[in-house]
């Protein structure tokens, strides 16, 4: 059969790195004698509208989209678009959405035929395989489907015990095709690979949706993991790799097999992962380092102990300032995600979460207003009329709608800290001071870009105050003077002295070499 894997997208706006999820879907359909094609709207270039015209020119007998939270009902409209211009067509949705609420989604949308809960690749595979052979589907464990009038939920499959079973992922389908994606902020090079080393996460954060991978983590070998690092390398030329695991450095047992992996295959090449504050010891950061990783990126969320505790995230303040004073040491390049809007959230600790950004000055912040999506904790504790407006969930790429608020901090102040906490971090003389003028080891290009990003803040500081606008300390005029004044006094001093063509450093250096007796 002829199947296409679509990748949906919001408004254009581009994702940074290819569909891990789909490109495994169609690995494995692949395998099994399947012809398989994805479109992925979230690139550069990508739209809805593309996506009907690679429908129509490809013809497909299945078509399966994985379905968001975010831009959902457009999503659903681009279903019932491919039911109407093509009946024939078998639509199968999956996708954390649907795994959230597998039966009601079926419910919404009378376009969707067949949805897939849960972990899809094996699903998917005996559903094709049913569908081929026109044999019921009932047995099928962790799909719905319908029948008549009615919407049947099979029962649950089991995670996958091994992921070393699974193919590799169909990214000849993506990079042969030239699809481009955003780049991010402080990558070394344009061609960055993705790969994932495990699925699931033992840990409780009442925020997070873990229904699709589970709360047992799994691992791949370090073997098959570096294998699929080099196949991605020979034939697709990656330079260097975003592991995608939700816990990458958690197991230094693991970390020190696949380090010797490396070693062994002779494997030399950068990498970036994520990790918990409270996760990994100096010793495995330090060989971390030294086998490619020149990134680590944090889930701080907030600078309030009390608010970590409230959101399960089983972590404190001082690991995560202990953590960041690590790998700051180390050389490191940091990330530093962070959330508004947590349970008990008030005005006081969201600046508090700023000031404390600050303080352990990450290279690159992420802020964003808490999203209570289907499936978390969180999203129990939305009033009921909200629970099924989804478009109230666009509000973290439609910066015209307001977000959900589940604490005492009005939803448009939320979304105004969100934005302008960024500015507030990168532009600060502490972010100055650690992340540029006394940076510790890693590569010079990373100091580069670190004061450009701090300059880019200082003059969108500067533009909001004199265009009347108010930062983050509202109502403190004298500080957020001082604060700019600061800035650009340092900047300044900056650019006179390092940054201009015509520096003071440049014209010591070569009156120092004038000076100095021509060699013999």
């Amino acid at each position: 059969m002829r199947i296409l894997f679509v990748q949906p997208g919001f408004n254009e706006t581009a994702n940074e790195y290819p569909p891990v999820g789909i490109c495994h879907l169609a690995s494995q359909a692949r395998h099994k004698g399947h012809t398989v094609d994805i479109y992925d709207v979230a690139t550069i270039d990508g739209s809805w509208s593309q996506a009907k015209t690679a429908v129509g020119q490809f013809d497909p007998d299945v078509l399966c989209l994985s379905l968001y939270t975010i831009g959902l009902l457009d999503q659903y409209q681009f279903l019932k678009w491919v039911k109407q211009q093509f009946p024939e067509c078998v639509v199968v949705a999956g996708g954390p959405h649907a795994t959230s609420l597998p039966v009601y989604t079926m419910q919404e949308c009378a376009a969707i035929d067949y949805l897939v809960f849960g972990e899809g690749e094996q699903t998917l595979v005996e559903l094709l395989e049913a569908l081929d052979d026109k044999t019921p589907v009932d047995a099928v464990q962790g799909l719905c489907f319908r029948n008549s009038q009615k919407i049947n939920r099979n029962e649950p499959r089991q995670m996958i015990a091994d992921l070393d079973d699974l193919c590799l992922p169909a990214y000849d389908l993506i990079f042969d095709k030239g699809f481009r994606y955003r780049r991010r902020s402080f990558t070394l090079t344009h061609k960055v690979g993705v790969i994932m080393s495990s699925r699931g996460c033992p840990f409780n954060c009442a925020f997070c949706f873990k229904a699709t991978f589970g709360n047992k983590l799994r691992r791949r070998s370090p073997q098959k993991v570096v294998a699929e690092m080099m196949w991605q390398i020979e034939c697709f030329g990656v330079t260097e790799f975003q592991f995608l695991d939700d816990l990458f450095a958690v197991n230094s047992k693991w970390l020190h097999e696949f380090h010797q992996e490396l070693d062994r295959q002779k494997v030399k090449i950068p990498w970036k992962c994520l990790s918990r504050v409270n996760s990994v010891t100096q010793t495995d950061l330090i060989q971390m380092y030294q086998h490619g990783c020149y990134g680590l990126e944090f889930g701080v969320e907030s600078g309030s102990d009390e608010i970590l505790a409230t959101a399960g995230k089983g972590i404190t303040t001082s690991q995560v300032r202990k953590a960041f004073k690590m790998a700051k040491k180390i050389g490191f390049l940091t990330f530093g995600f962070f959330i508004f809007g947590l349970e008990n959230d008030t005005i006081d600790t969201i600046k508090k979460t700023r000031q404390f950004a600050v303080a352990i000055s990450p290279d690159l912040c992420g802020f964003a207003v808490l999203l209570p999506f289907p499936g978390t904790q969180v999203y129990e504790r939305l009033p009921r009329n909200l629970r099924f407006k989804w478009s109230i969930f666009n509000s973290y790429y439609d910066k015209n709608r307001l977000p959900i608020s589940l604490c005492d901090v009005a939803p448009r102040d939320l979304m105004r800290y969100a934005r302008q906490a960024d500015a507030e971090v990168s532009g600060s003389f502490s972010y100055l001071i650690q992340n540029v003028l006394f940076r510790r080891g890693g590569r010079s290009e990373l100091r580069k870009e670190a004061f450009n990003k701090w300059f880019k803040a200082v003059k969108t500081l500067t533009s909001r105050r004199m265009g009347g606008q108010p930062i983050f300390d509202d109502g403190n005029r004298l500080a957020n003077f001082f604060l700019i004044s600061r800035n650009l006094v340092v900047l300044a001093i900056i650019r006179l002295c390092l940054v201009g063509p015509n520096n003071l450093v440049g014209k010591f250096r070569r009156q120092t070499t004038q000076s100095q007796p021509p060699d013999a």
